[in-house]
């Protein structure tokens, strides 16, 4: 919960290992994101799944989430506000300021709920995006979450560092997307619609027609246009690399307008850091036939 909470307030947190992969240091890296994203907007724009000492670029952004395998990384304890040494499960808090906390006694209750019998990363993740939403509607004055005048104050009160935070940064940024979602309804492809069609594409894409699947990546393709979008639509997907493959697996469609919208997806999502590394982990038979398709658009032009 020190990871969540330092990610909400803008706190830098490092991940580093000497012994995993690059690929599962940056798997860590997202995943620890996605804890918060959604619902919060933005926090995808400064993740960092993996970072080297020719490039420092990630120590100029605010709350950035990065990962690296250099052992320097971990010295430098100017660098970061929290350290996640992956090789030891040592978590190293430079301020030692959260168990002080109001709110830690409720999300130590959170997480211990959240222990409770065998959960999927899905239903993880679910959870934790349920219980910042909650934070983010006492933030944003929208919510009738506790009937209970009292437990609404009790809750206010813990809660306050985190609300009070979310109003200055989150809820601004948040409350911009809301607003401009309700203005786009009708108009232009939303976000809710995106997710809609993430959701179908999960749950019974063998069972819709060439013609449903062309619609879907059509829109998909519409929302994706907008670079401050892009990240929005990452952070749907069910997992960080698994997730893509919704996406990806059109590319084996005898629909040829469908592998053209797939290829068109890909090449703008490749456009921010993020997209990179999670087409990069892709299955690699995705990978080959992704790789295939846009060496052929090449040579035809």
């Amino acid at each position: 919960m020190l990871i969540y909470d330092s990610i909400i307030l803008e706190r830098r947190v490092l991940f580093v290992s000497s012994a995993f992969t690059t690929r599962q240091v940056g798997q860590y890296v997202c995943a620890a994101a996605l804890l918060v994203s959604p619902p919060l907007f933005g926090v995808l724009g400064r993740v960092f799944p993996y970072c080297v000492w020719e490039d420092l670029g990630f120590l100029g952004v605010k709350g950035y989430v990065a990962g690296s395998k250099s052992e320097v990384f971990r010295t430098r304890s100017n660098w970061f506000d929290v350290c996640c040494d992956l090789d030891t499960g040592v978590i190293i808090e430079e301020s030692k300021e959260y168990a002080g906390k109001r709110y830690y006694k409720d999300d130590m209750e959170f997480i211990e709920q959240l222990l409770i019998g065998d959960k999927t990363e899905e239903e993880i993740r679910y959870a934790f995006s349920e219980y910042t939403r909650i934070i983010l509607e006492f933030a944003m004055n929208d919510t009738d979450y506790y009937s209970s005048k009292e437990a609404r104050k009790a809750f206010i009160e813990n809660q306050w560092a985190r609300i009070f935070a979310l109003r200055r940064t989150f809820c601004k940024e948040t409350l911009v997307k809301l607003r401009r979602e309700k203005e786009l309804i009708g108009k232009h492809v939303t976000l809710a619609a995106v997710e809609e069609h993430v959701k179908k594409l999960r749950l019974s894409s063998a069972r819709l027609s060439s013609e449903e699947q062309r619609k879907i990546f059509s829109d998909i393709n519409e929302f994706v246009k907008v670079p401050e979008q892009r990240h929005d639509f990452l952070a749907l997907l069910p997992k960080y690399n698994e997730g893509m493959h919704l996406i990806g697996i059109g590319l084996f469609s005898s629909n040829p307008d469908i592998v053209s919208i797939i290829l068109e997806i890909m090449a703008k999502l490749k456009e921010q850091r993020v997209g990179i590394e999670i087409i990069s982990n892709l299955n690699i038979n995705i990978q080959d036939k992704y790789y295939d398709q846009a060496s052929l658009i090449v040579s035809s032009n």
